[in-house]
């Protein structure tokens, strides 16, 4: 009789940190998904815009690596592409125009700015954790090739390189 109480409380116990978790990461997404949405549809600054970008995605690897069975790390990962694809695309673009405008020195200027930013050297030491645990997986590679990318591009063809 012990041992069949101890089993349900044990059984109950992971079900609950189980399901905390899957209610965590759904409101974290949440919570990213407003924030790109928000800030894809103001009128901020591009350096703003850029900042709130790289700051979710360096959030969601961080979040995604700290998920131990790797099928549901994929499984976040991909539900953050599908609710923020159109989001990180339109602020990209738009930062990309922004850009487009301005002269050289504005452009080390905006670079600079981009290098400061507290998110950067998160994304330079997660971007190869990142990809070592989700490797296999090609669409993972590429939205990180495509954020990463396009955050680092846009600081680099500010400063010039």
């Amino acid at each position: 009789m012990r041992l069949i109480f101890s089993l349900s409380i044990v059984s109950l116990i992971i079900f609950s940190l189980s399901s905390c978790g899957a209610s965590r990461q759904a409101k974290q997404l949440a919570y990213h998904n407003e924030l790109l949405n928000r800030i894809a549809n103001s009128d901020l600054p591009a350096d703003k815009k850029l900042d709130a970008l790289g700051q979710s995605f360096t959030n969601m690897m961080g979040e995604s690596l700290k998920i131990l069975n790797p099928k549901k790390g994929v499984a976040y990962v991909k539900k953050y592409d599908q609710q923020n694809s159109a989001a990180i695309d339109k602020i990209i673009a738009q930062v990309s125009k922004s850009q487009g405008g301005m002269g050289t020195l504005e452009k080390i200027g905006f670079g600079a700015k981009v290098i400061q930013m507290p998110w950067t050297k998160d994304l330079v030491d997660l971007v190869p954790k990142f990809k070592r645990k989700f490797n296999q997986i090609k669409f993972i590679m590429g939205l990180t090739n495509k954020v990463s990318g396009g955050l680092l591009k846009l600081g680099g063809k500010a400063i010039g390189l």
